[in-house]
This record gives structure tokens, sequence and C-alpha cells, in this order.
């Protein structure tokens, strides 16, 4: 009996141990931690001018290059790819995202991130910039010679592999740089019915739409359509400014509620987070100097103390970090720590999440459509239309039934005599009929009055 107490003591405190030294593994690879690997950048294009094969996006990839300890959860074997787009369309320049994006890389992970130069246009196009987008998707597995991520890789020294060759991805976005991702995923899974691209989705504040208002249209979430076409694990991260309204149009956001954040989460399908950050505004992801077009149209709602942006950045890295490494590795200790926010730096206004499945992985799931909006604003004024059409036939058959009436009654024109006397006298009364019996003139043939004669 001894000797089996001292074995299960044994085996306790080696059970103990062992889940001690998890636990700080885990903790070592925290997302909000600071990652120990070196990174470095290089561009493909520029944003003016963006390569033929990639055009028009510019690509900057940000990937680590040496780590000695604490190396996280990809120090071995393939590396995660996840692939950003910027703001506003990928408008906003990307090397305004190189703080929060080299943080991420920091963790053993390779970020390809996309802008591009939106020139004049007062409508986009995100059908095209998600069909566009499948460019970069085919460079970044390319395994030619002398094209590809890993070709540029190896050029620069980089020995580092893709996790499965990229057959899945990460797809991310900032603003409506999250609809250019999201219009590829559905778009390919609604075209052919698979999902072969994405791995999971990570969203920062995200925006539906060509502009605040929603008059543009082009939505990825459209009226009538209840979910997504597809499932796959996602995360999103809001600021809880984004529908503050801006200085330059009272009322007008850049991130509307409507539209924005939650806009995304309830059409959802499969496993979604949800995670609100108290006190910042729509363009706080950015680089501590960075300056946009897009400024003075969300500058009332953004934090510009220094530190508390530092901050900000800091929870948003580690939540993607721990979003990717949950996913990638079918842990739930990291996605349970991707609102555990270190204390003392931001706080955590809201969070939620819902549905299953946090695997590594996408499934076309079938979807019944509504009509489009074009189509519905269509029927609505045929129906309109065919409605007043009808209702002016309908006055119009009354109105000559009445016309008839009258006229079939009307004494006048020598007609409606089969009536009553009293009838025709209520009907027209200046037609009313006499009782004086009228002395009708006579002819007597016998007057000698005669008219003469003409003798020939």
């Amino acid at each position: 009996m001894q000797v089996i107490r001292t074995n299960m003591q044994s085996f306790l405190t080696v059970a103990l141990a062992a889940l001690s030294l998890v636990a700080m593994l885990v903790a070592a690879n925290d997302g909000h931690t600071i990652g120990k690997w070196e990174v470095d950048i290089f561009d493909i294009g520029d944003k003016l001018n963006p390569i033929d094969s990639l055009s028009p996006y510019h690509v900057r990839v940000y990937y680590p290059t040496t780590c000695d300890s604490q190396c996280g959860e990809f120090r071995t074997g393939g590396m995660p790819v996840f692939m950003f787009a910027s703001g506003f369309g990928g408008s906003v320049s990307i090397e305004n995202y190189d703080v929060i994006l080299s943080g991420i890389a920091k963790h053993g992970m390779i970020v390809v991130a996309i802008d591009r130069e939106a020139g004049f246009a007062l409508t986009l196009d995100f059908g095209k910039l998600g069909v566009q987008l499948q460019k970069v998707i085919g460079w970044v597995r390319s395994t030619n010679a002398d094209y590809g991520l890993t070709y540029e890789l190896r050029k620069r020294g980089s020995t580092k592999e893709l996790l499965n060759g990229a057959s899945k991805i990460i797809f991310g976005g900032h603003s409506t740089g999250t609809q250019i991702m999201l219009r590829n995923i559905k778009d390919t899974a609604v075209a052919t019915q698979t999902c072969p691209d994405a791995g999971g989705v990570v969203m920062l504040s995200p925006v539906d739409g060509q502009d605040p208002l929603g008059l543009g249209g082009d939505t990825v979430v459209l009226p009538g359509e209840p979910t997504f076409p597809f499932t796959s694990p996602a995360l999103i991260v809001s600021a809880s400014m984004d529908p503050d309204s801006g200085p330059i149009i009272q009322g007008i956001p850049c991130a509307p509620a409507a539209r924005s954040n939650k806009h995304f989460y309830d059409p959802w399908v499969g496993y979604i987070k949800y995670m609100q950050i108290k006190g910042f505004g729509h363009l706080n992801v950015l680089n501590e100097k960075s300056k946009t077009d897009y400024d003075p149209y969300c500058a009332t709602n953004n934090d510009t103390d220094p530190n508390n942006r530092i901050n900000y950045r800091s929870a948003i890295r580690g939540a993607v970090v721990n979003f990717i490494q949950g996913i990638v590795l079918n842990n739930q200790d990291y996605i349970t720590r991707i609102t555990e926010v270190p204390p003392n730096t931001v706080t955590v206004s809201e969070t939620m999440e819902k549905g299953v499945g946090r695997a590594f992985s996408c499934a076309y799931v079938p979807v019944t459509v509504g009509l489009a909006t074009e189509l519905q604003t269509g029927l609505i004024l045929f129906g309109f239309f065919f409605a007043l059409t009808f209702i002016t036939g309908l006055y119009c058959f009354f109105r000559k039934m009445d016309d008839d009436t009258l006229h079939r009654y009307h004494p006048a024109e020598g007609m409606g005599y089969d009536q009553p006397a009293s009838f025709q006298t209520k009907l027209e009364p200046q037609y009313g009929v006499s009782t004086e019996i009228q002395q009708q003139p006579s002819f007597n043939l016998n007057n000698s009055s005669r008219a003469p004669s003409i003798n020939v």
C-alpha cells in the first residue's frame, strides 16, 4: 500500500510539473508578450507602380529571420501566412501599419500586406478587387524557381517554409480593406461551392459598403442574405469610438454602427470571437506618426495620447497572434487569451463569441440568397405603376358608366320615356311633364277660303 501511495504521489508530482511546464510555454508564447524573432521587410513593386502580375496591388512582406530563445509555436516547421489589406479599400499606405504587422511577424508568422493607389473614383468595385486579390494568393503559393513568395524569401537568404505551402491563409484587413478579403472568399465559395483559400479571418474595425452613407452599395453582406456562404473561424477587434461622428460631416462616422463590427458578427457562420476596446477610434491602429487623407474625417474619434495608442496596438497584436496560434494549433488556451490583455494597458469593454469549429479551415455553406437590391427596386416600381394603372382604369370605367346612366334617362335626347314621369321630373326638373292640355291646331278641309287657282 505504501508503495502504491508513493507511486501515486510521484505520478501526481510529474503530472503537475508537466502541466506547469505547458502553462509556462503557453505563457511564453502568449501573443500579448513581445515576440522574439528578428523581422525584415521587403516590397514587391510600390503603391504607385505595382508590378503587372500583381496589379493593382503593391505587396509588402514582413518575415521572421532569426531567433535565439522563446521563439514561439512556429520555430520549427512551416510558418503560417497572414494576408492583410489596408483601410479604406486598400488606399491607406501599408507602411502606416508597420508597427502592428511587424509585431505579428515577431511571433514567427509571415505577413503579406497589400495596398493600392485609389486614384479618382466615385465608387469602388469590391467584387473586382476581390478577384484581383487572387493574383496575390497565386504569388504567395507559387513554386516557380524565379517567382513568388518562397523565391523572394530565398533570394534574401531566408530558409523559412510556408505552413503547408500556404494551402490555407489567414485573411485580414482594416476598415473596408476587410471587405476586399471577404469578397474574395465569398465570391469564390459561391462560384466553386468550395472554400479553398481561407483558414481564418481577422477583422479590425471592419466596414461594409463603398461610403459612410451607404449610397454606393456593393456590400458583402447582402439584404435578405441571413448568413455568409462559408464557415471559417474569425476574430473581430473593434474600437468603441468607431461609430462616433466625424468633424467634417456631422453625423457621418468613419465606421457607422449599422455597417461595421457587429454587422459582420451577426451573419457569421461557425466560430467567431468579438472584442471591443474602450476609448479608441478608427485610425488608432496606425503607426504613431502616420498621416493619411482620412485623418480629418476620423479626427474626433481617435485617442491622441502616444502611450495609450501603443497599448492599443499591443492589445490588437496580442489578440491576432493568439487567434492565429489558437486556430492553427487548435489550442483553446490561446483562444481564451485573446481577450486577456495585460493589466493597466487597455480596457476590453465588450466580448462575445458564438458558433463551433475553431479548426484552421473553411467550408462552403449553401445559403438562400434574397433578391438583389436592383431587382427588389424594379419589382417595387413595377408594382407601384401597375397599381396606379389599375386604379386609373377602374376610375375611368365607373365614370363612363355614370355618364351612360345619365344619357340613358335624359328626356332631351328622346330616351327614357319608359320611366315614370316622377323619375324624369326628379332627374331633370326643367323637363317636367305638364298636366295642362295644349290646344292642338286643326285643319278644316271645307273652309271656303281656298288658294287661288291658276288658269292656263
